[in-house]
């Protein structure tokens, strides 16, 4: 965390996570024989890897390309020119949309892919994403109503770089739009046995905390290496602001790994606002063996310290399970950096 501009989720004590950049970050461990990297170049790799999301529905992957465009409305007014992310991360890429009609679908490519991402919006996620447009009025930014933020999930091993996505829709009455192209910038973050990844999407000071089965809480003043080999390698305060962060950081990113074996039992996730004035929307990516396990969004953050996840941790991404906690809810511990109830 840098640049001391805040605005939703906040950490309590010197403020942004410590007030300064946090420990130095560690790269992605070395893969084991056997396993790959995926480069951001690679765009069939890329798109078989991916994970889309809008309002809580997921995409379905199939073969083709966008459809071609029919007609002039609905249009993509625009689509988030650089969106940061990281290996095993979520990517909230901001999408306006001009309709006159309820939408259908959206469909998503890596440019020079075989694949198709497609998302079927029919009634559902609807009040998720009432939420976002709630956090993008209380940002002095009201939108139209088809505008809000496309959740796209990294694998844990794709490498440093960028790639782009074309991105299109379809309307009830069967018109295609036109289509609008994003980057996504990846940087790298510590991975392995087990991850918790936090993004968010405004200019503010959140913070990830998480809560190892022996009671020790790893964040931002109590970075790690902890006694099990938990830490936190990236400690970010002004969100996918720009910053003065060294090349290869992302922005935006909360990451908190174990790059070996890490021990069984209970992990509480929870997600602080340190400082801001600003609504945050903000997902939590928690990944074990490089296997996403769950992501899990929020929206209209601005204040407080909530429970997100629990996870039952039995060794291995096969024998785990996770619970989500409902909304925005206050963590009943009280603060963020205190002791975390059961």
């Amino acid at each position: 965390m840098r640049g001391i501009f805040c605005a939703a989720v906040v950490m309590l004590a010197a403020c942004g996570g410590g007030g300064n950049d946090g420990p130095a970050p560690t790269p992605a461990p070395t893969p084991t024989p056997g396993s790959t990297t995926i480069s951001p170049s690679d765009a069939n790799a890329v798109m078989q890897a991916l994970a889309v999301k809008i309002g809580g529905v997921e995409g379905q992957l199939g073969q083709g390309d966008i459809p071609a465009q029919t007609a002039e409305d609905p249009k993509i007014e625009s689509v988030g020119a650089e969106t940061p992310a990281s290996n095993g991360s979520t990517a909230q890429v901001p999408i306006t949309i001009n309709a006159s009609q309820a939408l259908q679908a959206l469909f998503l490519k890596v440019p020079g892919s075989d694949s198709l991402i497609t998302v079927n919006l029919g009634g559902a996620g609807k009040s998720a994403l009432r939420e976002q447009q709630a956090a993008f009025a209380a940002n002095g930014k009201p939108k139209a109503e088809q505008t809000f933020n496309i959740e796209i999930t990294l694998p844990t091993n794709i490498e440093q770089g960028r790639f782009s996505v074309d991105i299109a829709v379809r309307d009830a009455t069967g018109n295609v739009s036109n289509t609008g192209r994003g980057v996504i910038v990846v940087g790298q973050v510590g991975t392995g046995k087990l991850q918790f990844s936090l993004s968010w999407d405004a200019g503010v000071d959140l913070d990830l905390h998480v809560t190892e089965p022996d009671g020790n809480q790893i964040y931002y003043a109590n970075p790690g290496p902890s006694t099990s080999g938990g830490r936190l390698d990236i400690d970010d305060l002004n969100g996918p602001e720009p910053s003065d962060r060294p090349p290869g950081e992302p922005e935006g990113v909360e990451n908190i790994f174990w790059q070996n074996a890490a021990p069984t039992g209970t992990y509480v996730v929870r997600v602080d606002y340190f400082s801001g004035s600003q609504a945050a929307n903000f997902v939590v990516t928690v990944s074990a063996d490089g296997q996403i396990l769950d992501t899990i969004s929020r929206a209209n953050f601005q204040s407080g310290c909530v429970r997100v996840y629990t996870l039952d941790y039995g060794g291995s991404a096969t024998n785990s399970t996770g619970t989500v906690s409902p909304g925005l809810t206050p963590d009943p511990a009280g603060p963020c950096g205190g002791a975390v109830a059961p």
